[in-house]
C-alpha cells in the first residue's frame, strides 16, 4: 500500500542546474534547513570572483579574508606570472593589482593582456605604492578602471570600492 503524505509535509527543489532534485520533508524544522541549503546555493552561484595580484604577504591575506567576508570568491597570485598563468584559464570579474611585483610588473601585465586576445580579461583596479601622476596616467591608459594609492586609502574604503562596482557590473 503506497504510503499517503500527510499535509504537514513540504515538497521543496534543492540545488540548481543538473544538480536539483526534489525533496519531501516531513515537517517545518527540516523544511527550513532545506529552503536555507536552497539559498546557500543560489547565493554560491551568485558569488563574484576576483583576483588579487599582490606580493605583499601581510596586505594580501588582510584583504583577502577582508573580501572573503564580504562573500567573494579570492585567488590570490602573489606576481604577475602566477596571474598571467591563472588567466589563461579562468576569468575573474575584477583584478586588483599591485604594480610592483616580482617577475613580471603590474604594467606588463596590463600590456600582455591587451595585446593577447585569447587570454581571459577582467575590468583591472591598480592598488599600488605608486602615486606619481605618470604612474596613475600609465595605469589608466593601459585599461584600468580605478587607481588606489594604497597609503591613501584603507582596506574598508577599498572593500567598499570593490562592492560598489562589482553591484553594478
Amino acid at each position: 500500500m503506497p504510503r499517503k503524505i500527510s499535509p504537514c509535509w513540504k515538497i521543496t527543489w534543492v540545488g540548481v542546474g543538473r544538480g536539483a532534485r526534489e525533496v519531501a520533508t516531513d515537517n517545518w524544522s527540516n523544511w527550513k534547513s532545506f529552503q536555507l541549503l536552497n539559498f546557500i546555493l543560489l547565493m554560491s552561484e551568485n558569488q563574484k570572483n576576483i583576483l588579487l595580484v599582490e606580493d605583499e604577504p601581510l596586505l594580501a591575506n588582510l584583504l583577502k579574508q577582508r573580501l572573503e567576508k564580504e562573500n567573494f570568491i579570492v585567488n590570490l597570485a602573489q606576481d604577475g606570472e602566477e596571474a598571467l598563468k591563472f588567466l589563461k584559464n579562468q576569468k575573474p570579474d575584477l583584478i586588483l593589482l599591485d604594480i610592483i611585483l616580482p617577475k613580471i610588473s603590474g604594467f606588463e601585465l596590463m600590456e600582455k593582456l591587451k595585446s593577447a586576445p585569447e587570454i581571459q580579461k577582467a575590468p583591472i583596479i591598480i592598488i599600488s605604492n605608486l602615486g606619481q601622476e605618470k604612474d596613475v596616467t600609465k595605469g589608466y591608459s593601459l585599461g584600468a578602471i580605478e587607481y588606489f594609492i594604497k597609503a591613501q586609502v584603507s582596506i574598508e574604503e577599498l572593500v567598499s570600492q570593490i562592492k560598489s562596482f562589482l553591484i553594478k557590473k
